[in-house]
């Protein structure tokens, strides 16, 4: 809300699910007031947000289209999920996860918070423990806003231009510092293997990973093995409070390759601790 009532010029938002919901119809609200007073509103969101069902496990919430009729706010989905592409189902497979909050080119917050039910709703119901990270300055918010608009222009007939939307730097800018900034998208090289070699390289004493699923593949336990070798201690939190079982069930089976590794496995359960050191309690 801070971030949508400082805006005076443009407000960009990628997210991966969204849903109209009580829990985030006051951002919404917000939205469109801005977008009423003429800042700029746009909002691209993945196609997977038709599908993500309630609690209940039988009602769906519906998307942003609903929400903002009066078409103030620019909406678009990402990579809409329609019959036509049963004849490429692997085109299926390309959606959109990444979350970040782009405002007057000033303001940048990126990591893990959707506008859904799960990321909004309040401790004690069902809900993600979610995380954003702020970040300022024109060196990082540059390159998300051109990474923002090539994602628009590819999902949407209503092309923008990044050349429209201004970055600065921030009055009292913050002292330097490094940082990896990784625009992972269908086409671009990965360099998520490279994050990764870097992390398990670089560590001395001990690395955490902290994942609601884990499917690692054979180069990640490979990574894993490799680092124990050597005296790193690799710790991994997962969570055992998922609704979708079917997720669960397959990284409780692998975690078994990650302990095979040296890993150290720890669970996490809402309804109180649970701690699994070096053995599965499955």
């Amino acid at each position: 809300m801070e971030f949508v009532s400082q805006a005076q010029d443009y407000i960009l938002i990628s997210t991966f699910l969204a849903n109209s919901h009580p829990v985030n119809e006051e951002i919404f609200a917000a939205l469109e007031h801005k977008a009423h007073q003429g800042v700029r509103v746009y909002l691209i969101f993945d196609s997977s947000s038709y599908y993500t069902y309630m609690p209940d496990k039988k009602t769906f919430r519906p998307t942003p289209l609903a929400a903002f009729p009066k078409g103030l706010v620019n909406t678009a989905e990402y990579n809409p999920i329609q019959g036509t592409k049963l004849f490429a189902l692997g085109s299926l497979l390309d959606r959109d996860h990444r979350k970040f909050w782009i405002v007057d080119g000033k303001r940048l917050a990126l990591g893990g918070m959707n506008l859904n039910y799960y990321s909004l709703s309040p401790q004690g119901e069902m809900h993600n423990i979610d995380a954003f990270a702020e970040l300022s300055g024109r060196d990082v918010l540059k390159p998300m806003v051109e990474s923002f608009c090539r994602t628009w222009n590819d999902n949407s007939p209503d092309r923008i231009d990044p050349l429209d939307f201004s970055t600065k730097d921030t009055e009292d800018p913050a002292p330097e510092e490094g940082l990896w900034l990784f625009d992972h998208r269908p086409g671009s090289p990965s360099s998520m293997d490279t994050l990764f070699d870097s992390f398990f390289t670089l560590a001395r004493k001990e690395i955490w990973m902290v994942q609601a699923y884990a499917f690692p593949t054979a180069a990640l336990i490979a990574k894993v093995r490799t680092a124990t070798s050597r005296g790193v201690k690799v710790n991994l939190i997962l969570s055992t409070n998922s609704f979708r079982t079917v997720y669960e069930d397959a990284a409780n089976y692998r975690a078994v390759e990650l302990i095979d590794a040296g890993a150290l496995i720890f669970v996490f359960d809402a309804l109180g601790p649970s701690t699994c050191p070096g053995s599965w309690p499955w």
